[in-house]
Formats: C-alpha cells, sequence, structure tokens
C-alpha cells in the first residue's frame, strides 16, 4: 500500500480551564405550606458513567419525612395497572424494580394482577438485576435466567415502573446474556442509544482504541465490514448495520483509529456539523483551527481542530470543506489515520 498523504499537524500547549461554582439555597417552607417533593439521588449501580447527571424524583408525593411514595405496576387482563409502594431508600428506581421482581402482594393477586416477571437459576452479577441511568436512558439487565410469558404487558410494566422517574425517557431490558429480553437481540440497545456526539476520541459509546467487539458490547450495534482497498496492508472499515447511517470506523492494527461522519444529523460537543461554513468553524473553536489547501478540491479546505490538552494531543477533528467555504465531511481520530486523505488506500 502506498504511504497515505498526511498533512502537517502542529501541536499547542497550556489548556485554560475555567471552573464555575454555582451555590444555591433552598428557602423553608412556609408554615402550612406542605413540603415540595424532595430530590431523590440515585444510588451508585442506578448510573453508570455519570451518576450526579441523573436525579430520579417520585412524581408521588412523599408520606413523611425521607419516606418517598413510588408506583409499581403489574399486568392485569391484558393492561398494566399501578399499586403504591413506599420506601426510605433514595435509590427509587432500583427499589422500584425489586419490587416488580418480588411481585404483587396477596391481596393485589385477589384483585388481578399478575407477577410481572419471574427469576431462576445463579446470578451472574451478585444481585437479580442491574440498572444503569445515564442520559435519561436506562439500561435494566437481569442476571439471572428470566421466566415470564412473553407478552407486551411484561414490557410494559417495567416501563411504566421506570418511566415515573423524571430521569429516564427510555429503557431497554436485557437478559443475564446482553441480549434484548422480548427479542434475543440488541435492537433494544439500538433503539435507546443517546444522541451522538463526535469528539476528539470517538462518537456515542464508540471509543477510538476499542476493538469492533468492544465497541459492539459496550454500544449494542452491529458493524458489518465494508472494502476498504487497504485490507491486505490491515486497514479496514465498518459501518453500523442499522444506527446510525452514513458513519464509517476506520480499523488498523485491529483497533479503530478514525471515524467518518457524512451526515448533518451528527455534531460535535460544540456543535459544529456538515453544512456549515468555515467561518462558523472558526467561531466554534476561535484559535484551534489550522486549515490546508485540499488535496483534490481547487478553493477547498482542511480545518484541523487542534486541542490544547495535552492529553489530547494525538488526536485531531477535521473539517473538509468545499471550494465555497462549506463543511462536506467530518472525522476525527487518532494520528496519523485521521490525517489520511485516501483512507485505507
Amino acid at each position: 500500500m502506498s504511504r497515505p498523504h498526511q498533512f502537517s499537524i502542529f501541536a499547542s500547549s497550556v489548556a485554560l480551564t475555567l471552573l464555575a461554582i454555582v451555590a444555591c439555597a433552598r428557602q423553608p417552607a412556609k408554615q402550612g405550606t406542605p413540603e415540595p417533593t424532595p430530590a431523590v439521588e440515585p444510588t451508585q449501580e442506578e448510573t453508570a458513567n455519570n451518576p450526579t447527571d441523573a436525579t430520579p424524583v417520585a412524581r408521588a408525593n412523599h408520606s413523611a419525612k425521607n419516606q418517598y411514595r413510588i408506583k409499581v405496576y403489574f399486568p392485569k387482563e391484558g393492561k398494566i395497572e399501578s399499586v403504591v409502594r413506599e420506601t426510605n431508600s433514595q435509590g427509587v428506581a432500583k427499589f422500584a424494580i425489586a419490587q416488580l421482581v418480588q411481585g404483587p402482594a396477596e391481596k393485589e393477586k385477589q384483585n388481578g394482577l399478575k407477577p410481572a416477571i419471574a427469576l431462576q437459576g445463579s446470578s451472574n452479577c451478585g444481585a437479580d438485576f442491574a440498572i444503569a441511568i445515564e442520559e435519561k436512558i436506562a439500561k435494566l439487565r437481569f442476571c439471572r435466567d428470566v421466566i415470564s410469558e412473553k407478552n407486551p404487558e411484561v414490557n410494559q410494566a417495567i416501563e411504566a415502573t421506570l418511566k415515573q422517574f423524571s430521569t429516564v425517557e427510555k429503557v431497554a431490558i436485557i437478559d443475564r446474556n446482553g441480549k434484548c429480553l422480548s427479542t434475543g437481540d440488541n435492537s433494544c440497545l439500538e433503539e435507546v442509544q443517546p444522541a451522538n456526539k463526535l469528539t476528539l476520541t470517538g462518537l456515542g459509546g464508540v471509543e477510538i482504541g476499542m476493538t469492533i467487539t468492544e465497541a459492539s458490547q459496550e454500544t449494542g450495534i452491529q458493524f458489518v465490514n465494508q472494502s476498504s482497498g487497504g485490507e491486505e496492508h490491515g486497514c479496514f472499515y465498518y459501518k453500523a448495520a442499522r444506527e446510525p447511517q452514513d458513519v464509517s470506523y476506520m480499523v488498523t492494527e485491529g483497533k479503530i483509529a478514525r471515524i467518518e461522519v457524512n451526515t448533518k444529523s451528527i455534531t460535535t460537543l460544540s456543535g459544529a456539523k456538515i453544512g456549515d461554513t468555515e467561518e462558523r468553524i472558526k467561531a466554534l473553536y476561535p484559535g484551534k483551527i489550522e486549515e490546508e489547501g485540499h488535496e483534490y478540491i481547487p478553493g477547498g479546505k482542511y480545518l484541523l481542530f487542534v486541542p490544547e490538552d495535552a492529553s489530547n494531543q494525538n488526536y485531531r477533528v477535521v473539517f473538509e470543506t468545499n471550494e465555497k467555504g462549506i463543511v462536506t465531511t467530518m472525522r476525527s481520530g487518532k494520528i496519523p489515520e485521521v490525517g489520511w486523505i485516501e483512507g485505507c488506500v
């Protein structure tokens, strides 16, 4: 393979970080005025990578100090119906699912409520289930074998129980093997993926340096190998079988080295996207854009975002523009692959 064209990349130094600390005070409730429903901090088990971003709040009012009333939904005659449970645990989502697994009380069964789910066998995580809440997405994984009738009320009961909390908008229900409970594949994980943002080191849950297998396990995305022209030299391209579309992942030495975006639906963390002007890119990254002439488009350019942080000096985001100064494609990744103009060829 002929050596790919590379553009020069210059490093900048001195990272400037601005931290703002905002102090908030809550005024005491006036005499005779009901206390507002307290914010309930999730336990560590309930949040994956960013615990402070998720703060479940039970919609029903609490009945006493540090006592929270929540709803648990069970199947009933082809529908679902809620019952109220009380807890002083701040891990309300975890408590709610534990109550769902425990099933309705005897009196509730007499009123027609049925168990939503039953578990058997040993656990592969040390508990009946594990739950993570991040970016308003709840991923519930059962760690024991699930015994339940495959009917829509089961999923509806689980989703309704979790969506009562303000930090949950989407739910993925997974079995002990990491497959979607209702379908046996990864479709539910793909459907709940958060909005993708292209960064210096990744896109969504896919990080530069992962293997394709690791990226699939992390995100639930099924990747399909694409022709690259550089296979004999160990350079490969992959795309997602479903979403996100118009995104290519370059793999060298067995690991993802760069990510290429060709859709307006994906932006960078700063909001840059395909269709932006050269002026907007420079405005979004003041003083951090280097430019070079395009190899194949007269008047076009390569706009390189050069990070200041020393830990990211081996990474770049590249915006390609046409002769009108409009971004037509963008990519991120590590040096030198991110600078290979012809990709793997």
